[in-house]
């Protein structure tokens, strides 16, 4: 059944309505649903000049496909895990170098 022949259906239903409370009803569903926004209009500019920015992007060609934006994730994982693993060995290095240097300042305080 196509949107037409639906709607009509629903007019012809409702004119033969004498039920004040499902007119009511009706009333109800149609201010609610006049009052709605589009959600693009709830957007804040920021959001929209995000979107829009998007739009241009993909207009010219400056889009990348799904399987180089996750390659591109999974190299960031491993740099930042390679940064955290150089990062454990520097302070652990450091400590060490530390505790050897109050070492010898403790020896040479006695």
């Amino acid at each position: 059944m196509n949107i037409q022949t639906e709607k009509l259906s629903l007019i012809e239903w409702i004119s033969r309505l004498n039920d004040t409370s499902i007119i009511e009803r009706l009333r109800e569903i149609k201010d609610d649903y006049s009052k709605s926004k589009d959600w693009w209009d709830t957007l804040k500019k920021e959001e929209m000049e995000s979107i829009n920015r998007g739009i241009k992007d993909f207009e010219e060609g400056r889009i990348h496909s799904h399987i180089t934006a996750r390659q591109f994730n999974v190299c960031n994982i491993f740099f930042i895990m390679k940064l955290n693993v150089l990062n454990i060995y520097y302070q652990f290095t450091y400590s060490l170098q530390l505790s050897g240097f109050a070492r010898n300042f403790m020896n040479n305080v006695r």
